[in-house]
């Protein structure tokens, strides 16, 4: 007799799921999303590729949620490191690192990610990326906006400036890394250390002070 989702138990489909989820990763992070077949993926998981298809009936389909369990795995550690940081500067290095270690840990999937021909035949990609930096502003611009009510930073657009520096450090992150080749850890650490030292300075200018305070309470 054969099994469908429908009649298989709820428990067993989503562990079936999130075991196909974590070999794509494996899979499309080493060999990249053009070069691994869906049979290949079967195989690693241990499963039929009825099985597979079952879960997913497109490689569309695995690709986004590849993409959208390593973004909310990223964007949840965020949140955590932002609601334990103490001061607004502690918490954009806290951003960095955990960009850092998203591109150390996904360097594949993020080049992908970014490459625009991927997008081009992957449209629900974008719509995964939108919504990422989405997120990232909206914990960025809550963060400036706590700032800016507690003192520390002067008033500004908190959005605006959220947005502009996202975009800073992901023009930097483009240019810096050669995607012909296999990331150089070095350049991935000098090119932290210049957005830890870009951060501080705009930190510095974002920074209240006295008078600023004394406006704003006013």
């Amino acid at each position: 007799m054969v099994h469908t989702i429908a009649q298989e138990n709820p428990s067993t489909v989503f562990a079936t799921r999130d075991r196909i989820i974590e070999v794509a990763i494996r899979r499309f992070g080493h060999f990249g999303f053009d070069k691994t077949t869906m049979a290949e993926i079967a195989i690693d998981a241990s499963i039929s590729k009825q099985t597979l298809w079952n879960s997913f009936s497109d490689k569309r389909l695995l690709i986004t949620a590849v993409i959208e369990k390593v973004i909310g795995e990223y964007i949840a550690s965020i949140e955590k490191e932002f609601a334990g940081s103490n001061n607004v500067p502690e918490a954009l290095e806290k951003l960095l690192i955990a960009r850092k270690q998203l591109h150390d840990k996904y360097s594949m999937l993020v080049a992908q990610l970014i490459d625009p021909q991927t997008l081009v035949w992957n449209k629900s990609l974008i719509e995964a990326k939108d919504n990422m930096k989405e997120k990232e502003v909206k914990l960025l611009r809550n963060l400036f906006m706590q700032g800016i009510t507690s003192g520390e930073l002067k008033p500004m657009d908190a959005e605006k400036t959220a947005v502009l520096i996202l975009d800073v450090l992901t023009t930097m992150f483009i240019h810096a890394i050669d995607w012909s080749s296999i990331p150089d850890p070095n350049a991935c650490e000098d090119l932290y250390q210049k957005q830890k030292d870009l951060l501080a300075l705009i930190f510095t200018g974002m920074k209240a002070c006295p008078h600023d305070k004394t406006n704003y309470q006013s």
